[in-house]
């Protein structure tokens, strides 16, 4: 069974670390990109429909390294402590795509659209897609301490390097 411990999720962070560190995930995270009246009906809606506020509770991972840095200065690997839960879509690499420009009384239709899953987390490796991790504390480790990237073709034939 795939999973953070097999599968190398990253995300960019603000300051620059040599060693691993703990960190707990906020539970009351802001929009950084996207109004924040769109956030929390996207928050309602992933509630509703999972019974996790996965856009405020969650920390935003990626296994494409381009995307994690544009986050921060250093780029670390992510592994959840104890229980955790996973959200992606599988029709679009992030969220930001699908809301840009809507109204709140769009959200739910397209996020209805999606595709959000909490299955299939190999999917979302292979696919470079944004994944939501709830958990309460994780673990992030610099990516230099890291496996070496792996070259693999999607099944449209593009090329994709994952870490």
């Amino acid at each position: 069974m795939e999973s953070f411990e097999t599968l190398t999720f990253l995300r960019g962070i603000a300051t620059v670390i040599s060693h691993p560190f703990v960190a707990p995930t906020r539970k009351d995270r802001r929009p950084r990109d996207l109004a924040l009246d769109l956030h929390e009906a996207a928050d309602d809606w992933f509630l509703k429909r999972f019974g996790v506020r996965f856009r405020s509770q969650s920390i935003f991972v990626t296994s494409l390294r381009v995307v994690a840095s544009g986050y921060g200065q250093q780029t670390v690997r992510i592994l959840p402590l104890g229980n955790y839960r996973y959200c992606w879509s599988r029709s679009t690499s992030d969220l930001l795509y699908i809301l840009k420009g809507a109204t709140v009384g769009q959200v739910q239709g397209l996020l209805d659209a999606a595709q959000y899953v909490d299955v299939d987390l190999a999917a979302a490796h292979r696919e470079g897609h944004e994944v939501m991790l709830h958990c309460d504390d994780y673990v992030a480790i610099p990516f230099e301490n890291c496996p070496d990237p792996v070259s693999v073709t999607t099944a449209n034939g593009a090329k994709l390097i994952i870490f």
